[in-house]
């Protein structure tokens, strides 16, 4: 049974989904201030795993101050229209926006049928910014999204990402819209790059964090981690203590001026894996990697997992081919990794780590 933070402890919370799919991160920012970024569904109950854990721990929705989704991946943002919808706070997205989801923002998608969970849910979150009359918050570097002052600390979360270049590139794609806008084919048209990703800085007094979303290394120095590297937001003081590790742990959002400016000695890496398709994050060479750079790194999954169904009856078997159907067995496991440290401790105190369901020591991952 998973127990809440106390009012004066922070909470980092790493959820990741079964079969090495999905990612949420909730946040205890101390003093029942929560953030959320991004989303992800329980297949067994269709409901966001995080407000499942806000119901195990008998908190309510209502005390999310601020939802971000940092990119319209299909594996980030399951349910966040759900948490949406449960909290008063408002929500964040990349001002750089794939344009298939600006077709759908502005109905040129109308008479067009698409099963693309992501175009879904941006639709919902449409939807439910227009009834709670809260404009969505426009991400964009340098951006401060949250900001809370209490007694005892100062509470900031600000966007690193995207940069103004990602931005120029996303209105290039804008003007393309209406010749397209006839020939989109919402179900199979691929996201743009990772490029437009939010990375956010979340500093609890002393304590910083960094979020790397999916970020990339782009070719265009004004993009990627080669911008964030610039931002005015974040001091180059190997001060951050905790970073979740970009998109899932892959060579192409590795950069390494990003652990020579930014990164404590010190510090706890966590990372969600991603078990799709062809190439599966994060590699044997991923792993080592990372490792060698973040000691202290902590994943979501223990590694590949057998795919083989379980034994059905012969005669189930013979009716289900017959019928001409074929069956996958659907498996949902979890993994969560939780830090918690007191809201004013020094820089390079402990975190306490528990780990949950499927969550590992990077070392013990299984490729």
């Amino acid at each position: 049974m998973r127990v809440a933070p106390n009012q004066t402890q922070i909470e980092i919370n790493l959820f990741g989904g079964g079969n090495a799919y999905g990612e949420a991160i909730l946040i205890h920012l101390g003093y029942d201030h929560w953030i959320v970024v991004d989303s992800l569904k329980n297949p067994r109950t269709r409901s966001s795993v995080i407000l499942e854990y806000f119901e195990e721990i008998g908190k309510d929705p209502s005390s999310i101050k601020l939802i971000v989704a940092s990119h319209w991946h299909d594996d980030h943002i399951k349910g966040i229209s759900d948490i949406y919808k449960s909290s008063n706070c408002r929500l964040s997205i990349s001002q750089a926006l794939p344009k298939e989801y600006i077709a759908k923002l502005v109905s040129l998608d109308e008479f067009k049928q698409s099963e693309n969970s992501g175009l879904n849910e941006f639709g919902n979150v449409i939807r439910s910014s227009i009834e709670k009359r809260s404009p969505l918050i426009r991400a964009i570097q340098d951006r401060p999204l949250l900001e809370l002052n209490t007694d005892d600390c100062v509470i900031k979360v600000t966007a690193l990402s995207p940069s103004d270049r990602a931005i120029e590139v996303f209105e290039q794609e804008l003007a393309e819209i209406l010749n397209d806008a006839y020939d989109l084919n919402l179900a199979c048209k691929r996201i743009s790059p990772n490029h437009s990703s939010i990375v956010l800085l979340v500093q609890i007094e002393n304590t910083k964090i960094l979020l790397g979303a999916d970020l990339e290394i782009h070719a265009d120095q004004n993009m990627g981690w080669n911008q964030v590297c610039k931002s005015s937001s974040i001091s180059a003081d190997n001060s951050v203590e905790v970073f979740k590790i970009p998109h899932h742990g892959s060579e192409n959002g590795h950069y390494g001026p990003v652990w020579e400016k930014f990164i404590s000695k010190d510090h706890i890496a966590i990372l969600t894996p991603y078990g799709r398709g062809k190439k599966k994050l994060p590699s044997m060479k991923d792993k080592e990697r990372i490792l060698i750079t973040s000691p202290e790194s902590f994943i979501t999954s223990h590694g590949s997992e057998s795919s083989k169904p379980k034994k059905r009856d012969r005669k189930v078997n013979k009716i289900l081919k017959e019928l001409s159907y074929k069956v996958r067995e659907r498996k949902f496991t979890f993994g969560h990794i939780q830090l918690r440290r007191p809201v004013n401790s020094n820089i390079g105190s402990e975190w306490e780590v528990l780990l949950h369901g499927n969550a590992k020591r990077l070392q013990d991952f299984n490729v």
